[in-house]
This record gives structure tokens, C-alpha cells and sequence, in this order.
């Protein structure tokens, strides 16, 4: 069972060589390598993550189904729920370093474009609304696919983010940074086509006419 000390300790580690890696990136220079280790950390950071948060759900499935079993005395059942709110406090703490990691991705973000510039990418594009936040990195298709055109942007040196790695940018799956506004890509891993994809493409378009136009 995770305590609060080790969560902290957990937190502790990493935050300050993220904190470096950040400093590392200079927007005005063409190595794009701080820029690059940087987003791999936090990739990796936010994947380890979700992997606890899997493991502590599958945790509290199996104390819930034990309580709800008849043969469980008092004192039993005490020490369950006992147990799930451990386990609960946990999960509270993982969920908050999702977010905790997705600010040095902001921070990457940052350090290209204005924040204000970003607003329109947390928000619904046709409601005041803000987006959903997407779900689980781990075992989503087409991360590698996302991850080349990253890559890709860089080799033609134009700085580009993972979108996932981020809080602010709720649209497309890449983020180019080369210019004042931010440009959204959404990156597919197949041609299928459905009324999801459609829609996502349909709310980009917008969102780069939005930019295009200089609506605010």
C-alpha cells in the first residue's frame, strides 16, 4: 500500500529534473533536443503513472468484491474499508500527478506561444465549454504515429509537442509551435473513416480558420 511519504518522495524525484529539462529549452535556438528529452519525460512519466492508477483500480475491484461477501465479520470488514480508503487516496494522488505532469508539457508549450494565443484549444469549438480531457496514453493507437511527426516537425525545424503531454491543448494530437499561434494536426494510424474522426477534423478546421482570421 502506497503512503503519503512515498507518493511525495515519488513527486520529488522527477519534478526537479523536469524543472531543469524546462530550463534547457531555448526557443530561439535550432536543437530541438531539450525539447525533445524533454517530452519523452514527460511521456514516460505520465505512462508510469497511468500503470499504478491501473493497478490500484484493479485493487479496489477485488477489496470491494471482498466486502460485499457475506463471510466478512466486523472487525474484517473494517479493516476492507479501511483498505479501500487507502486505496482511494491513492488513486486521488496519481490523478493529480496526471495533471501535475501534463503542467511541464504546458510549460514546454509556454515557452513558444502566448497563453493567450492557447485558449481556444481547451475549449469546445462551438460551446463555451471546456474539452474533455483525453483519456489513458498507455495502449492507444497511433501514439507512435504522433511520436514520428513530432519528429518529423523537428527535422524541419519546427518545434511540435505531443498533445497528450499537455493540459491546454485539448484539440489534434500534435501541436506544431513554429509560429505565433499554435498550429493543431490530428494524426491518424489508418484511413478508416467515421462520424468521430470526421467531427475532430471538422473542429480543427475551424479552430485554424478561428486562428487565420485573428477572431478573438
Amino acid at each position: 500500500m502506497d503512503s503519503n511519504l512515498s507518493m511525495l518522495k515519488y513527486y520529488k524525484r522527477h519534478i526537479f529534473t523536469l524543472k531543469d529539462m524546462l530550463d534547457e529549452i531555448d526557443p530561439s535556438s535550432n536543437d530541438f533536443t531539450p525539447l525533445l528529452e524533454a517530452q519523452k519525460y514527460i511521456l514516460d512519466r505520465i505512462l508510469d503513472t497511468e500503470l499504478r492508477i491501473s493497478k490500484k483500480k484493479a485493487e479496489l475491484r477485488e477489496l470491494k468484491k471482498s466486502l460485499r461477501a457475506n463471510r466478512n465479520g466486523k472487525e474484517r470488514s473494517i479493516e476492507i474499508k479501511s483498505k479501500i480508503s487507502n486505496v482511494n487516496e491513492s488513486l486521488a494522488g496519481y490523478k493529480f500527478l496526471l495533471y501535475v505532469w501534463r503542467c511541464f508539457g504546458d510549460g514546454i508549450v509556454f515557452k513558444y506561444i502566448r497563453k493567450w494565443n492557447l485558449k481556444r484549444l481547451l475549449f469546445e469549438v462551438d460551446s463555451p465549454e471546456i474539452k474533455q480531457k483525453s483519456g489513458f496514453i498507455g495502449g492507444k493507437e497511433g501514439i507512435e504515429e504522433e511520436w514520428k511527426v513530432v519528429m518529423s516537425a523537428v527535422d524541419h525545424n519546427v518545434p511540435a509537442v505531443l498533445c497528450d503531454i499537455t493540459n491546454s491543448i485539448r484539440h489534434g494530437d500534435v501541436c506544431l509551435l513554429g509560429a505565433s499561434d499554435p498550429h493543431v494536426i490530428e494524426v491518424k494510424s489508418s484511413q478508416n473513416s467515421n462520424k468521430r474522426v470526421k467531427r475532430q477534423i471538422e473542429s480543427i478546421e475551424k479552430i485554424h480558420c478561428y486562428f487565420e482570421n485573428d477572431l478573438g
